[in-house]
C-alpha cells in the first residue's frame, strides 16, 4: 500500500506594475504602436489566466499611485491613506519616534517647465535649517534633517491631508492646476499659513540660494508603529524605500528585501508568498509620454520573464500579476482548472482587457483579495 502524500503548500510571487494601465481616451493607439513581439509576450502573460479583477484602490488624494495604497493595505493591515514620511525617514536610518512626522518638500520646475523637486547645497543647509527651525517651533513643530530631506516631528498632530510630493513631480503646472484636490483637512489654512513662513523666512536668510523655489510642500503625515500579526509574506523586492520600511516594519527580515537593482534572483527566503514591483513604466505614465512607454515595454517584460524564471528555485508554485493605472487595479490570477482541466482550452486574456484602464463593477476579485 503507497504511502499518503502531503499535498504541496501552493505559494505564490506577485508581480505589482506600476503604471501599466493605459488612460481610456489613448489606450488602444498606445497598444497597438506595440511590436508584434510585445504584444504576443504580453498576450502570453494573460494565457490561462481568469477574467481580471478591476478594483479602485486608493483615496482620491492618491489615485496617482494605487500601488503604494496595495502595498501598505497588504503589509500593514491597515486601512485608510499610506503613511509616508515617518518610514521615508527610517529609510534613511533615523530612528523610530512616537511623533506624527511629515515631509517638507520644496519644488521648481524642471527645464521642460515640469514640477520638480529642489535640494539646498550642502554650504546651504546648515543656514537653511537655521531659518526654519524657528518657524515650526513657533508651531509646536520640530525641525528633522536626514542628508538633503527635509521632515518636521509634532506630538499634537494635524487634521490635514495632501498628495504625496512624490505624485505630483515630473507634472506639469497646468495639469495640476486642474486636479479637484491637493490637500484637505481642517488644518489646511493653518499648513498654507505656516509654510508660507517658512519661505519667508529662507528667502530672508539665504536670498540668491532661493531664486529657483517656487513653493513648499507638506505631505506623507502620520506615526510609524509596528505591524501586529506580521505580514505573511516572505520577501518583498522593489526600489521604493518607503515601501521597503513598511515591510521590514511589517515583520519581514531585512536579509529578505531589497531593490531589483541589487537581485538577480530570489533571496533565500522560508517558503511563502512574496512580492516584487517593476516601475519601468510608472514615470512615462506619469509624465504621460507613450512613447517612451512603449519602448520601456521591452524592458519590463524582459525582467517579467526572469523573474518567472526564478519561480522555482524560491519554491514559487504560482504567479499573480497586478496592473495599475489611474487609482486603479487590474489583477490576473490563474485560471481554475478541475480535473479535467487539460481538456479544456486556455482562457487569453488581451492586452486591452487589463492594460486599458476603467472602472470595477460592482462585484469582482481584486489585488488585495488576491493576496
Amino acid at each position: 500500500m503507497r504511502a499518503a502524500t502531503m499535498p504541496s503548500i501552493m505559494t505564490t510571487a506577485f508581480y505589482l506594475l506600476p503604471g501599466a494601465r493605459l488612460p481610456q481616451g489613448c489606450a488602444r493607439e498606445v497598444l497597438a504602436s506595440l511590436t508584434d513581439a510585445d504584444r504576443t509576450r504580453l498576450t502570453a502573460l494573460g494565457t490561462g489566466r481568469e477574467p481580471p479583477g478591476i478594483q479602485r484602490l486608493s483615496e482620491p488624494l492618491h489615485e496617482y499611485s494605487p500601488h503604494r495604497a496595495w502595498l501598505w493595505k497588504v503589509l500593514t493591515h491597515r486601512t485608510g491613506a499610506p503613511v509616508i514620511a515617518p518610514y521615508a525617514w527610517m529609510a534613511e536610518h533615523g530612528p523610530r519616534l512616537d511623533q506624527e512626522f511629515w515631509s517638507i518638500d520644496f519644488w521648481t520646475k524642471d527645464p521642460s517647465g515640469r514640477l520638480a523637486r529642489f535640494e539646498f547645497a550642502d554650504d546651504a543647509l546648515p543656514r537653511a535649517a537655521c531659518a526654519a527651525a524657528p518657524v515650526l517651533a513657533e508651531s509646536g513643530m520640530r525641525l528633522m534633517i536626514s542628508g538633503k530631506s527635509f521632515y518636521t516631528a509634532t506630538r499634537e498632530g494635524l487634521d490635514y491631508s495632501a498628495r504625496p510630493f512624490e505624485d505630483l513631480c515630473g507634472m506639469e503646472e497646468t495639469h495640476i492646476a486642474h486636479l479637484p484636490h491637493l490637500a484637505d483637512g481642517a488644518d489646511k489654512e493653518r499648513v498654507n499659513e505656516l509654510l508660507h513662513r517658512i519661505e519667508g523666512a529662507l528667502r530672508e536668510a539665504l536670498p540668491a540660494e532661493t531664486q529657483d523655489i517656487q513653493g513648499l510642500w507638506l505631505s506623507g503625515g502620520g506615526r510609524s508603529a509596528p505591524v501586529f500579526p506580521p505580514s505573511t509574506f516572505r520577501s518583498v523586492l522593489t526600489n521604493d524605500r518607503t515601501a521597503l520600511a513598511w515591510a521590514e516594519d511589517a515583520g519581514i527580515p531585512k536579509a529578505y528585501l531589497g531593490t531589483l537593482g541589487k537581485k538577480t534572483k530570489w533571496p533565500e527566503a522560508p517558503e511563502g508568498d512574496r512580492i516584487l514591483v517593476i516601475d519601468d513604466l510608472y514615470d512615462a505614465w506619469m509624465r504621460h509620454d507613450w512613447n517612451a512607454w512603449i519602448k520601456r515595454m521591452p524592458g519590463l517584460l524582459d525582467k517579467l520573464e526572469h523573474w518567472v524564471g526564478q519561480e522555482k528555485p524560491a519554491r514559487l508554485t504560482e504567479n499573480v500579476i497586478v496592473a495599475f493605472g489611474h487609482g486603479t487595479s487590474a489583477t490576473l490570477v490563474p485560471e481554475k482548472r478541475g480535473a479535467l482541466g487539460f481538456l479544456k482550452r486556455k482562457n487569453v486574456v488581451s492586452p486591452e482587457n487589463w492594460l486599458l484602464d476603467s472602472e470595477p463593477k460592482a462585484s469582482g476579485m481584486n489585488g488585495e483579495d488576491a493576496a
